[in-house]
């Protein structure tokens, strides 16, 4: 774009979430003089007041995510849109560890990767080249699709835990015991929430500066450490905070297979946390310089995630799951 820097403007979607919040924070400090506006929804004057603290050239719009003509009218009239609302999935590995054939690179992950059979049937797929295809519509328009692991960390948004620890949660208040989506040995990336922040401040610097980047067919970037957890030990971290607050029994909080009828409810998400993913951060880092600085599975991640689970506790209105389980 031939504009300058400091003349664009930031749409933002998912400002209320985990991911947002952190992003609205890294948003100030990196380009203070970028205006953001904000999809948001059941805006009260307290959650109005939480946002703006994380940016101050905030504004917010009322609405959600199934408002499309709003989003289009915002989308239209500003330089740069980032979502950090939703995510789609790959296909379910049905919570087994799998010895892995490929690591993928995000240097090699293309539009035309998409089209391989190992890709049909999958959400991921066509939402990726849906917006892979509209770089192509305009020589002013840039797209870059950020795949971040499993993050952790506690926000500073609205929003301040992880929606899988929030999930299991959930679905272990209703089972009545702490469970895995299958047997839970399946491992992901592991990556701090500030890591991701930074990542897509890096996104949005390269962009703006006109670097040489990877963009459209070629705009993918995996966000990941060095560092890997399977959800097996995720689960047993929860059983623990859970023991520790007597909600359940010794019993009860080792993790154990969720039922089918407890899973149903989860849709795409059942997939998301029974897969396997091996991928390396590539294009970030060889491109754009950036490094996982905060991410410590030794001492971030072992101290954090029983914080977070606390934190997840206070926000659920515990169901009969919790109440009628062998509690000691």
């Amino acid at each position: 774009m031939s504009t300058s820097v400091h003349s664009k403007s930031i749409f933002l979607l998912g400002a209320t979430g985990y991911v947002g919040g952190q992003v609205l924070l890294s948003l100030a400090a990196e380009f203070p003089s970028l205006p953001v506006r904000a999809l948001a929804r059941n805006l009260s004057s307290s959650k109005i007041t939480h946002l703006q603290s994380l940016h101050p050239n905030l504004e917010l719009i009322e609405g959600s995510l199934e408002d499309i003509s709003v989003i289009e009218a915002e989308a239209k009239k500003t330089d740069v849109v980032i979502n950090v609302a939703a995510a789609e999935h790959m296909g379910s590995v049905n919570g087994e560890f799998i010895t892995p054939k490929h690591i993928w690179l995000d240097t090699e992950f293309t539009g035309n990767t998409l089209k391989s059979p190992e890709f049909e049937g999958n959400h991921l797929k066509g939402a990726c080249e849906t917006i892979a295809q509209a770089s192509k519509t305009s020589p002013l328009v840039r797209t870059m699709i950020l795949f971040p692991g499993f993050i952790y960390g506690v926000g500073p948004g609205i929003q301040p835990v992880t929606r899988p620890i929030r999930m299991y949660l959930e679905l272990a208040s209703q089972a009545g015991h702490v469970g895995t989506i299958g047997p839970g040995r399946n491992v992901l990336g592991c990556i701090h929430i500030k890591d991701v922040a930074s990542a897509v401040s890096s996104v949005l610097s390269g962009a703006l500066e006109g670097k040489n980047m990877g963009e459209g067919d070629n705009g993918f970037y995996f966000i990941v450490s060095k560092y890997m957890v399977s959800m097996l030990s995720v689960c047993q971290m929860i059983g623990d905070v859970l023991l520790n607050q007597g909600l359940v029994s010794e019993s009860t909080a080792r993790p154990i297979p969720f039922s089918a009828q407890i899973m149903e409810q989860l849709g795409p998400w059942a997939d998301v946390m029974s897969s396997n993913q091996f991928c390396r951060s590539d294009r970030l880092i060889k491109e754009l310089g950036w490094s996982a600085k905060h991410t410590d599975l030794a001492d971030s991640f072992h101290e954090s995630l029983p914080k977070e689970i606390e934190l997840g506790l206070k926000e659920l209105p515990l169901g009969e799951g919790f109440k009628n389980a062998n509690v000691r």
